[in-house]
Order: structure tokens, then C-alpha cells, then sequence
């Protein structure tokens, strides 16, 4: 934001022409009211809740320059620019999952911890093992054995575009049971979901419209175009979990899956010694009827339900893998907690 201040002596004003000084008021009005850019993205045609965030918070401002200078000097740093910018789309997607100023915040802070390292072609991953204080079992063996997954293949620098396809075809891992269905038949259930998708569950249900948000319904539309134009699936699947609402009572949930095609050429520019997944998605809890969100769901389990969904001797995991690895499952006391997190060390570190 600029600011200028308009000093005129008292002696002088007569001498100064009508037309002048209204001129310079309008000149001086229109750059006060200029609206803030950061470095990657123009704030005054920003239309995305998470775009109007950056744009409002100075401070989240200024880690969007520090990181596009960052990527900038990443991309002219690295043979593998190619690779780099995928890994980036891929963050930025996870980043419009946020709907809050924290979780922003976060998802800057752990880019920028990877973009300005340097750089590095091999390292380890570590078990932390659970953070919750569960106790170890079973649970704790499939953290050891996706650490265990990870450390037999070497990393780029840039290693999250990679990590996910390691872990989703570990053996042992299965995918649940999906059942294709036609989302052209869904079409309102697939408006919802989007719509949901940049929302706390809080605020769909009351409902409000999306915070800090120009015009939702263009992000919307963006999304339902991107799904059809690339052929995106949309699968069902139903289980048992233990939600919040009904004081963490095992229940049937049902799971809506938004999968897209990924594009193997891109991802083989980095990561081309791991075994490809041709599918990948969102998913969502959603109502028996497949009529919207599921309202029993509360915003941590929103969140650990956009992760990948794993099934381990039947029972359910959920992976997110996008800057270390956090796998949620239902513990001993029967919540869904996360069990333990897997992170990446470099190597030297």
C-alpha cells in the first residue's frame, strides 16, 4: 500500500490552477487505494479465498515474495526445472485446501524450508513414531514399514512429487474397494464438493459463502470445467470409522473419491525410478444419499479425509504426503488420530 501526503503552503494555493490540483488529488486517490501485490500473483484479479488471504496479510504477502524469489533461483539453479515446477503445482493446489491465515502460514513456511535448502540428492526418512501417545502395536509396524519403503529408493531435492508414489504401491498397500459412478449423473453433488472443498464445515453448514472471497463461484466452475475436461472419475466407497459427532461411535461413512489422470510425463522428468500411479484424487465423506457433504464430519477429520486413503490387512489408513509423511488411523481408544510422522532428513543434516 502506498501512502503520499499532500502538503500545500497556504501562500501558494491561489496560484495553483483548479484543474492542477484536482488532478493530483485524483493521482494521489488512485494510487492510495492500489491494492497490494505480491510477487507471484496480481492481488487485483485474485479471485481464490486463499489468493484474498495472501493479499489482506501482510505478512503472508511477504512469504509469497521470499518464496517466489525462492523458486525462482531454485528453477535457474537445478537440471531438473522441469520436475521443480510440478512439485510446485502440486503445492500450490494443497495451499488452496487451506482456509485459514495459520494454515497458510504453514504451508509457506514448509515450501520455503525446501526451495532455499540446498541442494541434495539422497537422505533419509525417520519414523517419529506416534505423536498422540498411543500405544505401539500394529499401527506403529505400517509406520516402519512405509519408512522403511522410502529409504529403498533415492530422492531429488525436491522429493514430495515423489513420495507418494512410493508409499501408494508399497506392498501391502491396497486401494479400497472403489465403485465408479457417473458424475454427470452428480453433477450437483460435484458442485458441492468443490464448493465445500475451500470451506470449514463450520461455514458450509451455517451457510455462509467463502470467506475472504471475491467471486466463489468462478473457483467452482474452474474446478467442475478442469474435472470434465480431463476426464476426472468420480468413486464410491462405504466403511466404518469412528467419527467426532456421536462421541467417536463407529459408523458408516461413505467416501466419494474425485480421481484424475496423472500425467506420467512430467512426473518422469524426476521422479522416473518410481513406480508410476496412473489414478490419483481428493476424497470426501459425504451423505448416504450422495446429496452433499457428510454434516457429521468436523474440520480435522475434513482435512484427514482429503489425504490418500490406504487399506493395510483391511483397515484403513489415511497418507498425506505432501512435505514429510502423516498417517492417520484409528487408534486403541477408537478417534481417528494422527499415528505417527515420517520425515525427511538431508543428507549432511
Amino acid at each position: 500500500m502506498i501512502g503520499l501526503i499532500f502538503l500545500f503552503d497556504t501562500r501558494m494555493k491561489n496560484k495553483i490552477n483548479r484543474n492542477t490540483w484536482f488532478a493530483t488529488l485524483v493521482f494521489g486517490y488512485l494510487l492510495l487505494v492500489q491494492p497490494t501485490q505480491a510477487a507471484s500473483f496480481d492481488c487485483s484479479k485474485g479471485q481464490s479465498k486463499v489468493e484474498q488471504l495472501i493479499c489482506d496479510n501482510p505478512e503472508i504477502s511477504k512469504l509469497d515474495e521470499e518464496l517466489h524469489a525462492s523458486y525462482q533461483a531454485t528453477l535457474q539453479n537445478q537440471a531438473n526445472a522441469a520436475a521443480i515446477k510440478q512439485t510446485q503445482k502440486q503445492w500450490l493446489k494443497e495451499r488452496d485446501r487451506c482456509v485459514d491465515v495459520a494454515c497458510v502460514k504453514s504451508a509457506y513456511a514448509k515450501r520455503l524450508s525446501y526451495t532455499s535448502a540446498p541442494p541434495t540428492t539422497s537422505g533419509y526418512w525417520d519414523n517419529q513414531g506416534p505423536t498422540n501417545g498411543a500405544a505401539k502395536g500394529k499401527g506403529y509396524t505400517v509406520c516402519d514399514k512405509v519408512k522403511n519403503r522410502l529409504n529403498a529408493f533415492t530422492f531429488p531435492k525436491d522429493f514430495s512429487a515423489c513420495s507418494w508414489r512410493a508409499i501408494a504401491t508399497m506392498p501391502g498397500f491396497t486401494e479400497p474397494q472403489w465403485e465408479d459412478i457417473d458424475p454427470k449423473k452428480h453433477e450437483a453433488l460435484l458442485y458441492k464438493l468443490f464448493k465445500y472443498r475451500g470451506m470449514t464445515p463450520e461455514d458450509y453448514f451455517a451457510g455462509k459463502s467463502p470467506k475472504n472471497e471475491i467471486n466463489p463461484e468462478v473457483r467452482i466452475q474452474e474446478y467442475m470445467r478442469e474435472f470434465f475436461g480431463h476426464s476426472g472419475r468420480m468413486r464410491i466407497w462405504r466403511t466404518r470409522l469412528p467419527l467426532h459427532e456421536g462421541g467417536y461411535k463407529v459408523q458408516e461413512v461413505t467416501f466419494v473419491q474425485l480421481a484424475y489422470k496423472r500425467n506420467r510425463a512430467e512426473e518422469e522428468a524426476t521422479c522416473k525410478s518410481f513406480p508410476f500411479v496412473e489414478w490419483a484424487g481428493s476424497t470426501f465423506a459425504v451423505t448416504e444419499d450422495l446429496t452433499g457433504p457428510d454434516p457429521r464430519v468436523d474440520g480435522y477429520e475434513k482435512e484427514v479425509f482429503a489425504g490418500d486413503m490406504r487399506l493395510y490387512n483391511g483397515k484403513v489408513y489415511f497418507v498425506d504426503s505432501v512435505m514429510g509423511i502423516e498417517i492417520t488411523t484409528e487408534v486403541k481408544d477408537l478417534i481417528l488420530d494422527n499415528f505417527c510422522t515420517i520425515q525427511y532428513s538431508k543428507q549432511g543434516e
